[in-house]
C-alpha cells in the first residue's frame, strides 16, 4: 500500500523538476572546395553553437544561471576520403595540380570489364537458385503441414480402434459369461 503511494508523489514531483534548455542539433555543413574541381585534404570541425535560457542549477538550488550560449564541438576534423577531383599540394612545381592515385578511379581494362560482367552473371544465377529453393520451400512447408494433419488423423484413429477394442473385449467377456450361464442351466 505505501508503494502505491509513492508512485503518484514521484510522478508529481518528477513533473515539477526545473526546465532545461532547449537544444537544437544541425546536420554537418557540406565540404564546398574553395576552387572548383580543387578537394580539401582534411574536412574541418563543425562546433555547434546553443543557447541555453535561465535554469536553476541542479548541485545548488539557491544558484540560478542567466541564459547563454554553449559550444561544442559536433564533429572533430578528420581526413577527407571521398573519391574524385585533384588535389592542390605544396609541389616543387607549386600551383600544378597533382592527381593522388587514392582519389583516381581505377582504369577500366578489359580484363576488368569481363570480370565484372562474369560476377554479374554468377550473382543473377545465384538469385534464380535462391527464387527456386525458395519455392521449393513453400511446397515443403505445405508437404510437412499434410504429414502433420495425417500423423494426428492417425492417432485420433488409433484412439478410436483402441476404444473399440477394449469394448469388443468387453462384449466377448458379456458373451462368454452368458455361455456359460446356458452351459449350467442345461446341466440341471
Amino acid at each position: 500500500m505505501k508503494r502505491l503511494i509513492t508512485i503518484p508523489i514521484l510522478l508529481v514531483l518528477g513533473c515539477a523538476g526545473p526546465k532545461t534548455g532547449k537544444l537544437e542539433v544541425r546536420p554537418r555543413a557540406a565540404v564546398v572546395p574553395t576552387v572548383p574541381g580543387e578537394l580539401q585534404l582534411r574536412h574541418d570541425e563543425v562546433i555547434g553553437r546553443y543557447h541555453i535560457g535561465r535554469q536553476v542549477d541542479p548541485a545548488n538550488s539557491w544558484l540560478m544561471h542567466e541564459g547563454h550560449p554553449v559550444y561544442r564541438i559536433e564533429a572533430e576534423s578528420q581526413w577527407n576520403l571521398q573519391p574524385g577531383g585533384q588535389i592542390v599540394m605544396a609541389t616543387p612545381m607549386a600551383g600544378h595540380p597533382v592527381t593522388v592515385p587514392g582519389y583516381a578511379p581505377p582504369p577500366a581494362s578489359g580484363e576488368v570489364i569481363a570480370e565484372l560482367e562474369r560476377q554479374r552473371e554468377l550473382t543473377a544465377g545465384v538469385m534464380a537458385q535462391s527464387a527456386q529453393l525458395d519455392q521449393a520451400l513453400k511446397g515443403l512447408s505445405g508437404a510437412l503441414a499434410l504429414v502433420q494433419a495425417m500423423a494426428e488423423e492417425g492417432r485420433k484413429v488409433q484412439g478410436e480402434l483402441g476404444h473399440a477394442l477394449a469394448r469388443i473385449e468387453a462384449l466377448e467377456g458379456v458373451v462368454n459369461q452368458l455361455r456359460q450361464g446356458r452351459r449350467e442351466t442345461e446341466f440341471k
